[in-house]
């Protein structure tokens, strides 16, 4: 199982670097904003656009770094170890969002989020699990 372990976190991380790739591009394009512009105050809309091309910009960063990263582990791992104290922490923030907040009722007035996230609870949900999996086995890794 050990010797697998260097095989699964490299998998996550191109899965992770790939993903921050569409969501990079879902930012950078305002894609979710698209029906907000009628529900929406000018101001609102032209501070979430200002958001959403800090944060495209911050997934394409993160997307690139993981892709190299995930090309060699021993080398990069230092990083690893310290992306996984975050992972679990907001993996665990994650959790706790999908647990108390309810995303079917914040964004029923708004079609166009809506329609990306009629799952939303679970969608953060999953997303907490899979980074506090990533940095168990992370911490299995550095174990051996």
């Amino acid at each position: 199982m050990h010797k697998k372990i260097p095989k699964i976190l490299r998998s996550i991380l191109l899965f992770w670097g790939i993903y921050l790739l569409f969501e990079a591009a879902i930012y950078l394009f305002d894609i979710r904003l698209i029906d907000t512009r009628a529900v929406w105050q000018f101001s609102a809309i032209t501070y979430a656009q200002y958001i959403d091309r800090i944060l495209g910009s911050i997934f394409l960063f993160l997307s690139i770094i993981i892709l190299e990263i995930q090309k060699d582990l021993k080398k990069y791992k230092k990083i690893i170890v310290l992306s996984s104290f975050w992972a679990f922490f907001h993996g665990m923030f994650l959790v706790y969002l999908s647990v108390s907040q309810n995303y079917v009722k914040i964004y029923e007035n708004i079609p166009s989020l809506y329609v990306w996230f009629p799952l939303y609870t679970q969608y953060v949900s999953l997303e907490g699990l899979f980074l506090i999996i990533y940095s168990i086995l992370v911490y299995l890794w550095v174990k051996k």
